[in-house]
């Protein structure tokens, strides 16, 4: 396994600072040689350890969740820089939405995408970071995270890139675990799981791409519009990934009840998680609520998990949007039977 030098970072030198703009421009940062080795060796051990600690409820490849001991620690490693981001960016984030390790074996091997459970919990992807640390990493040329620098975007597609800042749940249509961009027309179409449709790129996206080559211990810091992709599967890479988010943002009950084909497949594909986040506002009694608040309601949900049958979650799908659409009289049963049919056929071409 390969480790990082054994710098100890106590804070930011003045030319990561410096970067740490970037996160408004481009939409990322690179620190290398952030985590120590005692530390990378630390992380992999928990990793390894948790084949059989997973969460329930979600799809296997995003059920390695880092402990609450590991999150805190990271937590005061991360204060520097979000001293920097407070100080030097519009950017707020203030407190740890998740935190999950991503691993090549466990099936990560994505196209082109925004998140998409994420999303639809916090609704708001500008101030939401992505703090990425590779810990097991065989070669630094291969196996990285493969980014669309927003600046990039912006330049080349002005209207596109306004369209998806700050905004997530889109992803380029190929075929399912495939990370290949396949074009119609010459256009990259990527699909919109937020709001439904369509979004056409006039060229191909991977024009626009860019690598950071990473080493274990390497630290990568994205905000959560910026369209990423595995950039390939040939080595047995891991990483963990903490996210922070805005605790004051007001999320919506009818925000998240708003549903088209590809959003109810990811509800679907995560129906514990999915139930708990429209639970949640009932526990909040509430249909606006504040994003800290609503993240606790969910983790009291999610700390007793349970297996949750499709019918029971279109249940609270229907119910959540009826609550949240009080103008609109109609059955929660009729309801339930139009979400049924907006179920996507079983062939649609879909990815994360």
């Amino acid at each position: 396994m390969s480790t990082p030098r054994d710098t100890v970072l106590p804070g930011l030198s003045e030319a990561a600072a410096g970067s740490i703009q970037d996160l408004m421009t481009k939409g990322f940062v690179v620190l290398p040689g952030f985590l120590r080795s005692a530390e990378v060796d630390m992380l992999h051990d928990e990793y390894k350890a948790l084949d059989q600690n997973r969460m329930a409820g979600v799809q296997k490849k995003f059920s390695k969740l880092p402990s609450r001991a590991t999150l805190e620690t990271l937590y005061h490693r991360f204060e520097p820089i979000n001293d920097q981001i407070k100080t030097q960016t519009d950017i707020c984030v203030n407190m740890v939405h998740s935190g999950m390790y991503f691993a090549i074996e466990e099936g990560i091997a994505l196209a082109w995408h925004q998140d998409h459970p994420p999303y639809y919990m916090v609704q708001g992807f500008y101030d939401y970071l992505n703090f990425y640390m590779p810990i097991r990493k065989p070669n630094k040329e291969k196996s990285n995270v493969q980014l669309i620098p927003y600046d990039r975007l912006a330049a080349r597609a002005p209207e596109v890139a306004q369209r998806i800042k700050g905004r997530g749940a889109r992803r380029v249509m190929v075929p399912f675990n495939t990370m290949e961009t396949r074009l119609r027309d010459g256009k990259t179409i990527l699909r919109d799981d937020d709001l439904g449709g369509f979004l056409e790129i006039p060229f191909n996206l991977d024009e626009l791409a860019f690598t950071p080559e990473l080493e274990a211990g390497d630290l990568l810091v994205v905000r959560g519009d910026v369209l990423h992709r595995t950039q390939d599967a040939d080595t047995d890479r891991v990483a963990l990934s903490v996210r922070f988010c805005n605790a004051d943002k007001v999320v919506s009950l009818r925000t998240l009840s708003d549903m088209n084909p590809g959003k109810l497949r990811y509800i679907r594909a995560n129906g514990f998680l999915a139930y708990s986040m429209f639970k949640s506002f009932e526990r909040c009694g509430q249909n606006e609520v504040r994003l800290e608040d609503y993240l606790s309601a969910c983790g009291q949900i999610l700390a007793t998990p349970r297996a949750v049958s499709e019918a029971e979650l279109m249940d609270a799908v229907a119910e959540g949007w009826l609550a949240s659409h009080p103008d609109i009289q109609d059955s929660r049963a009729a309801l339930s039977t139009l979400l049924q049919q907006l179920l996507p056929s079983d062939d649609d071409v879909y990815h994360y």
